[in-house]
């Protein structure tokens, strides 16, 4: 079993006086700080945009089954199992087998001498978000092993470029010594791709999982959850069997007559274990402990690098602009499945219904017990000088119970133009024509629960990401705009202001009543730049529980023709709703 390097650097932890209730838990009162809290080792460090130690690792080319013909297994690492962006990697082949591929009908054990005038040459494939960003070519360089059956040729080192997510091999043979042998070349759908963790920076990803019956928690691309950005949990299945005990528990649910060599027998009948799991989040937010969610299992998660029949649950986390610290905490359910149908007519006894679903098992995977839980200091996102602060002003009078959401990005067929597809081949959302966005105002309690989730700018309305509801139970309809006014009438009552109360009296106001504000720090380089240098991105207003969306307007002096609103990134962009008219300033 490969020994696997984890280090702990930059994780926080979150005092007592911060934690609430787990579930099944008793609740905490601010002077409660008994509860013991755990550190998460967060692997070697990292910035938000960057991974200061990758590493570098040996892969072995080997057979495999099921989709691929073969696969890439890893031998050596400097730091564990996973493939990571800027990490050095070599490709080593079984001698033998570039041999019988060139030369499939000599079966006489050929000379070590003769066998090393042949190679592989691997061509390396770099993806992003399913489309190809680059490509690289190796050969086989070096040998090692004194025998033909254990002779092994490596390729040079080559290193996985930034901002890659998968790599995907194909693969021809040659002989020097026969230039005629061509062998029979392998193609990428031949070849199981290799996750790439660390190409989607400053999301990141945290795994939950067993060394042997240690439990561990590894961030995989180091450091700690980035403002701002997702966090995707894994959790495996093996780690669900060591905290419920599995090995214990009773899995008989009948027995049938078996037909043996030795004649009819009795035996067991066994039903199939099968885990639930769901994550408790907390976030220093004021949102404190989020409602307790189910993960989705998964065969073929990113955290499962070969074939393996494990299941991992998975979680995508929005981590909260205004978070530095986040507690995690598992709750496990086991129950056995009762399945007879492959037993037909022999059945001599059941112990359950065909199909019943039995609860076996209930445990909460926390550190130290009830009331502790799993804590992760959270990172400040870097700074990107492409990201801005960016405000739009949309103007339209609403009634109680309705508020105004902007949505926006760039015109799909325009895009198209671009050279970028903004829907993937199922024609669901890539968000590649989205602006990443992250709000600034988090202070209005009506609007800001459909905040922290809220990834993009996009013409979609919900995000998965966007957990929180309104206290009517509404979900985000887009990106939450603020209602602000440049005055604030006696007949109002106590003055309200976005300072203080995220809605109000606004300075960037100058214009009058009504006008919703969007301020958020953008991603410009998302925008579609003019010949001037300016970046550009359009929006629509929807309001909420009636009007909807607004009408189509002509904006003059676009960079291209559209029906909605064109903003421009870090500016104040001011609007009316299904008015063309449009104020750019400065900001200061």
């Amino acid at each position: 079993m490969m020994k696997v390097k984890v280090r702990r650097v930059g994780a926080a932890l979150i005092g007592a006086a911060s934690v609430v209730a787990v579930a099944g838990c008793t609740a905490q009162t601010a002077s409660d700080s008994s509860a013991p809290q755990h550190e998460v080792s967060l692997g070697s460090a990292s910035g938000a945009y960057s991974i200061d130690n990758p590493g570098s690792a040996a892969l072995n080319f080997v057979s495999t089954y099921g989709q691929y013909q073969f696969e890439l297994s890893m031998s050596s690492s400097t730091t564990d199992e996973f493939v990571r962006s800027g990490e050095s990697l070599t490709i080593s082949f079984p001698a033998y087998y570039i041999w019988m591929n060139l030369h499939p009908d000599n079966y006489d054990e050929p000379e070590l001498a003769r066998v090393q005038q042949t190679r592989a040459n691997v061509q390396v494939f770099y993806f992003k978000d399913g489309e190809p960003v680059g490509s690289a070519t190796v050969s086989t360089k070096t040998w090692s092993g004194d025998a033909y059956w254990i002779l092994y040729a490596t390729t040079e080192a080559f290193v996985v470029p930034p901002g890659v997510d998968q790599v995907k091999f194909a693969v021809q043979y040659a002989d020097a010594g026969d230039p005629s042998a061509q062998g029979t070349a392998l193609d990428a759908a031949s070849i199981r791709p290799v996750s790439v963790f660390g190409g989607d920076l400053p999301d990141k990803s945290l795994l939950f999982d067993n060394d042997n019956q240690t439990l561990r928690q590894r961030m995989i691309e180091g450091g700690g959850p980035v403002t701002g950005a997702d966090l995707m949990l894994g959790y495996t299945d093996y780690r669900a069997d060591t905290i419920v005990d599995a090995s214990k528990i009773d899995r008989q649910i009948g027995t049938f007559q078996a037909h043996t060599r030795f004649g009819m027998q009795l035996q067991p009948i066994y039903g199939e274990v099968v885990h639930e799991i769901s994550v408790g989040v907390f976030f220093d937010d004021g949102q404190g402990w989020r409602p307790e969610a189910p993960m989705t299992p998964n065969k073929s998660s990113q955290f499962v690098q070969q074939q393996s029949w494990r299941t991992i649950f998975e979680s995508k986390i929005a981590i909260p602009t205004n978070a530095t610290k986040m507690g995690i905490y598992y709750h496990v359910k086991t129950y056995l499945v009762a399945n007879y149908n492959v037993y037909g007519p022999d059945i001599t006894w059941k112990k359950y219904a065909d199909g019943e679903k039995i609860l076996v098992a209930e445990r909460w995977d926390n550190p130290s017990g009830p009331s502790s839980n799993y804590d992760l200091g959270v990172q400040p996102a870097e700074g990107n000088p492409d990201l801005k602060r960016t405000v739009v002003f949309i103007r339209g009078e609403t009634q109680p119970g309705q508020d105004m959401f902007i949505r926006g990005g760039i015109d799909h067929a325009q895009a198209e133009k671009l050279g970028i597809k903004c829907v993937n081949a199922d024609s669901s959302p890539n968000y590649k024509c989205a602006l990443p966005i992250a709000h600034r105002n988090h202070k209005n309690t009506v609007t800001n629960p459909w905040k922290p989730g809220d990834k993009f700018l996009d013409w979609y309305g919900h995000e998965s990401t966007q957990v929180g509801t309104s206290q009517g139970g509404l979900v985000a309809q887009g990106s939450a705009a603020d209602w602000t006014t440049n005055v604030w009438p006696q007949e109002f009552g106590p003055q309200k202001t976005v300072a203080t109360d995220g809605y109000g009296l606004e300075p960037l106001n100058t214009f009058g009543m009504h006008y919703w504000m969007l301020d958020v720090d953008m991603d410009c380089a998302h925008a579609v730049q003019d010949g001037n240098g300016a970046r550009w991105f359009e929006v629509k207003s929807y309001i909420s529980n009636g009007p909807g969306w607004e009408g189509d307007i002509q904006q003059a002096s676009t960079p291209y023709p559209s029906a909605n609103h064109f903003a421009q990134c870090g500016k104040v962009s001011v609007f009316e709703r299904d008015k063309s008219t449009v104020t750019f300033i400065d900001l200061k």
